[in-house]
């Protein structure tokens, strides 16, 4: 038995060096040779695509709980975010794009999985220089703006785009999208299910949306310095379902900024909508509760504004002060039904990719807005890498 076992291991250990000795020649094979393939199913070897490139970020928090009062002093180690994004540049004018995040499955529970958060082909150069046509599972770009601009979903529970953070807009979904860039900015139309990557599109309607980034006094979003920015948006679409005149579902959005690596930024961004109840109550603003109001259209509104001042110690290590706070009326007429959350904190940039922050969050809300939801309040301690 360990003479076979040996055999088996040399058997392993041979194939294995035979192989590497007959990759190294492939390593040399220009990329155009793999597209020159005769047939679809000989696939070109990994060693042949070139311009691969992956990056992420990795966050490990410790939260004390301070409200509710059922779970005052809980506090406990968490890692709510592991993200890797993979982009293959398989030819000079397409490729493809994922992210792939590892997290719990809910607040609940203990079980870590893998999800795709997006994933889609990209082209340059359709119609000019400066477009891109992206289709499959596609970032909102609304929410791709704000987090590129600002991250500002790295820490703090209460730390995701306002639209995102109360569910009003998925951050994912599945359609096509153009985007087309110009000298001081860029616009996008897509065309997308509607019901977000992770909810079966049952329904014949489709949901559209335009989106528009200006920075007159500077370039693209790709640079850091001093970027005064306007945006705005407006996602159309329509409920399956429900009776026609209550079938709305719109958002117009609008939001500004200045964005400097040193000293003060800030950014405004606020929202109003109109939604039919039947299919927001008990999911949108926390799990409001909607149940008196159903067969209604809901008007909602929101706003959310993000300060921070930066202060550098020396080449690397840098300090900022951050504050951020929201509010949003799911249903405006209701004084009852309303959310806002705080945040204010400390972030030192330990490292050029390694930051440390210290945060306070709070969300409270209307007496009658939710049966689920309650006011509550922790201190987090985080640390984020960047690879």
């Amino acid at each position: 038995m360990k003479r076979n076992t040996m055999s088996f291991l040399i058997l392993i250990v041979g194939m294995i060096w035979l192989g590497q000795i007959q990759a190294q020649p492939q390593a040399q094979v220009p990329k155009s040779v793999a597209s020159q393939t005769p047939s679809l199913q000989n696939s070109p070897q990994p060693e042949t695509i070139k311009n691969f490139r992956y990056w992420g970020d990795l966050q490990i928090d410790y939260k004390n709980e301070l409200q509710p009062s059922s779970q005052k002093n809980h506090n406990a180690f968490s890692l709510p975010l592991l993200r890797f994004y993979l982009q293959s540049q398989i030819e000079s004018d397409f490729g493809v794009q994922l992210g792939i995040q590892f997290g719990p499955l809910d607040s609940s529970s203990g079980e870590y999985r893998g999800l795709l958060k997006h994933g889609y082909l990209y082209m340059n150069n359709v119609f000019t220089e400066k477009d891109e046509l992206r289709y499959g599972a596609l970032l909102n770009p609304w929410i791709e703006m704000q987090e590129a601009l600002w991250g500002i979903q790295d820490y703090s529970t209460y730390g995701d785009v306002l639209l995102k953070r109360y569910d009003y807009l998925p951050r994912v979904d599945l359609g096509v999208q153009y985007i087309s860039r110009f000298e001081a900015g860029l616009w996008a139309l897509s065309l997308v299910n509607g019901e977000g990557m992770n909810t079966a599109d049952t329904g014949v309607k489709k949901d559209g949306q335009f989106h528009l980034e200006l920075y007159p006094f500077s370039s693209l979003r790709s640079q850091n310095e001093g970027r005064f920015f306007l945006a705005m948006g407006y996602a159309y679409g329509a409920y399956d379902g429900v009776a026609e005149n209550l079938a709305i579902k719109d958002k117009t959005l609008v939001s500004l900024g200045i964005r400097q690596n040193l000293g003060l930024s800030f950014w405004a961004e606020a929202f109003q909508g109109k939604d039919a109840v039947d299919k927001i109550a008990g999911r949108v603003s926390d799990a409001v509760d909607l149940s008196a109001q159903g067969g209604t259209l809901a008007k909602s509104e929101g706003a959310a504004g993000y300060l921070t001042y930066s202060f550098q110690r020396d080449s690397v290590r840098k300090w900022q002060v951050v504050l951020k706070g929201d509010w949003v009326t799911p249903y405006k007429g209701l004084n009852a039904k309303w959310v806002r959350s705080q945040s204010a904190g400390l972030v030192y940039q330990l490292r050029e990719r390694l930051q440390l922050a210290l945060l306070n969050s709070r969300a409270q809300y209307g007496e009658n807005h939710s049966l689920s939801h309650r006011e509550s309040e922790n201190w987090s301690f985080s640390t984020r890498v960047n690879f």
